[in-house]
């Protein structure tokens, strides 16, 4: 019995089923209600590679945030749904953190989009990001190599 393999489709089927929730969800916010709320946290922090990477770095943003549904205060830390770009990159120019980083500054108001149903799942940017599909395709290939070991 190849367990690898059966390694590869179980991670690959479970990344598949959870980016597919990302996605459907990300593709509601659009039409979710939105509130004015308060960015709490806003910081940036760029890292160098190492010697042999002279030129990549990465960055990362946290954005956290409060808000009022319902009467109940909530804070987030969810920017796009779905996204992983945002908060890394290692080629230069292609991370937008600090962009978001200058969009949502500590102290100033913020639209949170949220879902009516569970205002715990909410974004600043409603309709997902690009690098959920690129995790589904990857996923898709783990899922794909697996059988191709089984069977």
């Amino acid at each position: 019995m190849d367990w690898f393999g059966w390694g590869l489709v179980l991670v690959g089927a479970a990344g598949i089923t959870a980016f597919l929730v990302n996605l459907k969800r990300a593709a509601a916010s659009r039409n979710w209600p939105k509130v004015i709320g308060t960015v709490v946290i806003s910081e940036f922090s760029r890292s160098k590679g190492t010697d042999q990477e002279q030129y990549s770095y990465t960055e990362n943003v946290r954005i956290v945030y409060d808000f009022i549904v319902y009467g109940r205060v909530y804070q987030r830390d969810c920017v796009r749904i779905g996204s992983f770009l945002d908060v890394a990159a290692t080629v230069p120019g292609v991370s937008n953190a600090a962009d978001i980083y200058a969009r949502y500054r500590q102290g100033k108001p913020c639209t949170v989009y949220y879902n009516p149903n569970n205002p715990k799942v909410c974004c600043l940017e409603p309709g997902g990001e690009v690098s959920a599909v690129i995790g589904l395709v990857l996923c898709a290939g783990l899922l794909a190599w697996g059988f191709s070991r089984l069977f």
